[in-house]
């Protein structure tokens, strides 16, 4: 759906978007015509991939094409956030449910694994947002992000991105085992909120190692 009147009306937008509900949208900070969203089943997996994954628009919506195909949470699960982070004109990041974080350098039209579900915590761990707390021209590394997965035992991660290669640590030290989402002050990497689901929100003034409630 897209409004060009601050939000008073809605007109679909689907031409193309193939899967059967949205579940993370992002907008490029360049070009707002330029747009991401992923999609996915109302149903468990396994389950064909071919009508979920990435989509991707450069004329505003009027059209849509898949550029990857990837088990995503089902748009009826209440849990997660945003699945897509701009770090530069060029550079995305996808969080998926089955591939750990993926990265492109052409404004989404193509992707490589960055870290593994392993890499995150599990053989199976599911990712449920992805966070880059600022924008750097693209080639520039290293670029950090922050990953929220499903996995109780280390549910917030950080992630540096080194071009070639990737360093994955545990973050959130003082955090419930499950969390929905983050939020970081754009160009701060040291200040993080978290949303933990009946916990309530925590805060970490450290980049992320440790977190307080603050209910």
């Amino acid at each position: 759906w897209k409004s060009t009147d601050s939000g008073d009306t809605w007109s679909t937008k689907r031409s193309g978007f193939f899967a059967y509900g949205g579940s993370s949208i992002a907008i490029s900070p360049f070009d707002e015509n330029l747009v991401l969203a992923t999609g996915g089943h109302m149903s468990n997996p396994p389950v064909s991939r071919g009508v979920q994954g990435l989509f991707r628009t450069t004329d505003g919506g009027a059209r849509w094409s898949q550029v990857a195909s990837h088990w995503m949470p089902r748009p009826n699960q209440e849990r997660g956030g945003d699945l897509i982070a701009f770090s530069g004109r060029n550079t995305v990041y996808l969080g998926t449910a089955d591939q750990g974080v993926l990265r492109s350098t052409d404004a989404g039209l193509t992707w490589n694994q960055v870290a593994t579900p392993a890499q995150l915590g599990g053989a199976t761990t599911e990712v449920l947002e992805v966070k880059a707390p600022r924008l750097t021209p693209d080639g520039q590394y290293p670029k950090t992000l922050f990953v929220v997965t499903l996995n109780p035992a280390s549910p917030l991660q950080k992630v540096v991105d080194n071009g070639a290669s990737v360093t994955v640590s545990v973050a959130g030290n003082g955090l419930p085992s499950l969390v929905n989402s983050i939020a970081i002050p754009s160009g701060n990497q040291t200040i993080i909120y978290a949303a933990a689901r009946e916990q309530g929100v925590y805060k970490s003034t450290d980049g992320g190692a440790t977190f307080v409630v603050k209910n």
